[in-house]
């Protein structure tokens, strides 16, 4: 049956998969969905072998694996199917083919999944009109500069940037007179060089891909790179034939394999990237994120984010665009893989004072299913100026070879740029760095932003850990986890959640510290703080040793939370700065008797963001329910609306095994005990109507159902157990009556 999931899942991949670019009028045409590719009834696809396990990083072991794939790979061919790339990250072959190939393939027990299309992250906000200044690359804002100024500057770290392509020889990418680019590699193996669609013309092509380069490792002195010392990897994955536009996922895996193994080609030869940064993406709905994170039963398997896990397992720092969908738990699917770092966007607001800074309202929001935090953390993406061809800033006609640029795509290079200056560091120092020591570190010097409306903060679920401050991160002296972590999420299903903090000192002086603690209700904005809902164990004030350690324990009362779900910052205050962890409780609502009903309710969740000029299309609200004891009966999950024009529509999921329950208002058999989650969605008509009015979408939900059935099962139930109550006594009864006889004859 998994074999067949994949091929399956088609007509639900190309029915909803589009994508979403600014459109330059001289483009090429466009040759995705609708072009002649697709209508010529080809696709791509990838067979995976033993569920695309992978195999050890080595000679030996990719040799092997290549040699055993050797019969499937003839099968394609004799099919008629074009081999495009032979994995080892995964176990797999990417091949072109009509849809029957993939079909027959399936059919002879082969698990085929379509190569999907993955778009860049990242839109131009204007045409240079000059009614909003641009940003500079936020090396202030963040704190790299003050690295620089130690020199700092992420020398000799490989950062593989996998995209449309960098002009390598741009006069902002020259470091000495010779390219900060060492090596560039097409994985679309289509021949592209320098950038996508140079050799055709098409300058916009390169645009992406350069500017992420420069936002890393750019030279200009008035607008330097995250990392100017570093080395950049161009891993071109983007090819013409979507014009530039859209990506494979199968040359995205390439481009990962490629990355991990340098320019020699061979593995382990200490020319590999360090560093992977992904500025692309692709969304799909919360409960296929489920199924592809693994969060439920049934699982979806994605070879792209097995890769990426891979590469993450295997000591690489991955960094992944968090997504421009603007809405709630709209979060870029590759974030789902274990390991990488999910990086948000942040507006700068034309200034250096990181105190003024907001969350983009384009960000992509979390929780990613069901109730985890994402993105991992916000960095300055919003009107980023940086490096662009120097052909297509003269046909703009530009005073310089840059431009602005907007999307998650421009904040992940702050981050990957960050991660290569903490690199420099740790090999000066002698000391080992992992991916998930970074992002310990990432995470505990980040601090809280502005939320994109204003007027609020944004939580865990908006903005992450909150705004990255690398020079904090470089330079530590304690450090935070929470449950072993950097993040810990939890369900209430009692009225008490408990985590358990670890302070570490790494100073040589007792350092004296506070525990804050701050939580947002994520489907409520504006609702924030509920200190009186916080208890800390032993206390808020903390005494470290030098080199020591303590641990406390930080209690919610959960029966002082609404229905809902909450992100927190625990913050421990020291010696002027906060190092902080990120948490999440779901609070569910749980039926309770009214009368003849079971009844539970979820009150005030908010559908849809206005940010007082834009509004958030697409958009995912939640609310959950925890069914201690089976519902046999007709359940109804219906919603109440603020607004006089329609209603939300609804999806209720069963949150461990991912089964759809039902897509209607009524209906429901909620036929096993738990959680249960129902997902909200905006209708067409309710965001149309909501442009004209202004308004905040607020439902209440309710889980209602009627007892009668209950009743009579229980008095049924009732009725059995005193009828066995009674032939029980009666045979007692029976037994004694006998002893009574044979006694009364004895005597």
């Amino acid at each position: 049956m998994s074999r067949l999931v994949g091929v399956l899942a088609v007509l639900f991949l190309l029915s909803t998969q589009a994508l979403a670019f600014a459109v330059h009028p001289s483009q090429p045409p466009y040759y995705g969905f609708g072009g002649p590719l697709w209508s010529s009834g080809v696709w791509y696809w990838i067979l995976l072998l033993d569920e695309g396990s992978g195999v050890p990083l080595d000679a030996m072991s990719m040799s092997g694996a290549l040699e055993r794939q050797e019969p499937v790979v003839k099968l394609i061919e004799s099919l008629g199917g074009v081999v495009v790339h032979r994995h080892w990250i995964i176990n797999a072959v990417s091949f072109r083919a009509p849809v029957e190939v993939a079909l027959k393939l399936a059919g002879m027990g082969y698990t085929i999944v379509p190569s999907e299309l993955y778009e860049l992250q990242a839109f131009i906000s204007s045409l240079g009109n000059g009614l909003e200044p641009s940003d500079r690359i936020g090396v202030v804002t963040i704190g790299a500069s003050r690295l620089h100024e130690l020199g700092i500057t992420g020398r000799g770290v490989r950062v593989a940037v996998l995209d449309t392509g960098v002009e390598n020889g741009h006069p902002w990418l020259l470091r000495g007179g010779r390219s900060v680019v060492e090596w560039e590699v097409d994985a679309t193996e289509t021949g592209i060089v320098d950038y996508c669609g140079k050799r055709i013309g098409w300058h916009w092509g390169g645009f992406h891909g350069t500017h992420v380069a420069g936002i890393i490792a750019g030279q200009n002195p008035a607008t330097p790179g995250v990392a100017p010392g570093s080395i950049i990897y161009d891993i071109i994955v983007f090819g013409e034939e979507l014009s530039c536009r859209g990506a494979w996922s199968s040359d995205i895996v390439r481009g990962v394999e490629l990355a991990l193994l340098g320019p020699d080609g061979v593995p382990n030869s200490g020319d590999e990237a360090d560093v992977i940064n992904l500025s692309l993406g692709s969304t799909v709905p919360p409960w296929l994120m489920a199924a592809i994170t693994g969060v439920v039963e049934w699982r979806l398997l994605d070879p792209l984010v097995e890769a990426l896990k891979r590469a993450a397992a295997m000591g690489k720092f991955v960094v992944v665009a968090a997504g421009n969908w603007a809405g709630h738990m709209t979060i870029n699917r590759l974030c789902g893989a274990p390991g990488v770092i999910c990086v948000g966007s942040s507006h700068q607001r034309g200034t250096d004072d990181r105190g003024d800074d907001r969350l983009s309202l384009f960000s992509s929001r979390g929780p990613m299913p069901w109730f985890d935090v994402a993105p991992t953390l916000v960095a300055p993406g919003e009107r980023i100026y940086s490096t662009i061809p120097t052909a297509l800033a003269r046909e703009l006609r530009l005073p310089q070879p840059a431009r602005e640029l907007s999307g998650t795509s421009m904040a992940a290079p702050h981050v990957s740029g960050s991660i290569a200056l903490l690199l420099e560091l740790y090999r000066r120092q002698g000391r080992p760095l992992t991916p998930e020591g970074a992002a310990r570190l990432l995470v505990n010097s980040a601090t809280t932003i502005e939320a994109s409306e204003g007027g609020h903060l944004a939580g865990p679920m908006e903005a992450g850990a909150g705004l990255l401050n690398v020079y904090d991160a470089a330079f530590p002296e304690l450090l935070v986890e929470v449950d072993g972590s950097y993040r810990s999420s939890k369900v209430a299903y009692g009225d008490r959640v408990d985590f358990t903090l670890t302070i570490a000192n790494v100073a040589d002086r007792t350092v004296r510290s506070s525990i804050r603690v701050w939580l947002d209700d994520t489907f409520r904005p504006g609702r924030e703080g509920f200190e009186d809902a916080v208890s800390v164990d032993p206390g808020r004030t903390v005494e470290v040793p030098p080199q020591g350690r303590v641990t406390v324990t930080v209690s919610v009362d959960a029966s002082r939370l609404a229905p809902g779900l909450y992100g927190g910052y625990v913050d421990v205050v020291a010696g002027g700065r906060s190092y902080r962890v990120v948490v999440s409780i779901l609070v569910p609502a749980k039926p309770r008797v009214e009368g003849f009903h079971l009844r539970a309710e979820v009150p005030e969740v908010t559908v849809g963001r206005f940010s007082g000029r834009y509004w958030a299309f697409l958009d995912w609200a939640m609310a959950a329910f925890y069914v201690e004891k089976p519902l046999g009966e007709q359940a109804v999950v219906r919603v109440e609306a603020n607004i006089p024009l329609g209603l939300p529509s609804l999806k209720v999921f069963n949150a461990k095994t991912g089964g759809l329950v039902s897509l209607g208002q009524s209906g429901y058999i909620l036929g096993q005990p738990g959680l249960y989650v129902v997902l909200l969605e905006l209708t067409e008509s309710i965001y149309w109507w909501r442009l004209g009015f202004s308004y905040t979408v607020e439902v209440n939900v309710y889980l209602e159902a009627p007892l009668f059935e209950s009743f009579a099962r229980e008095a049924l139930a009732n009725i059995t157990r005193l009828q066995l109550a009674l032939l029980e006594l009666s045979s007692r009864l029976s037994s004694l009556e006998a002893r009574v006889s044979s006694l009364e004859a004895r005597v």
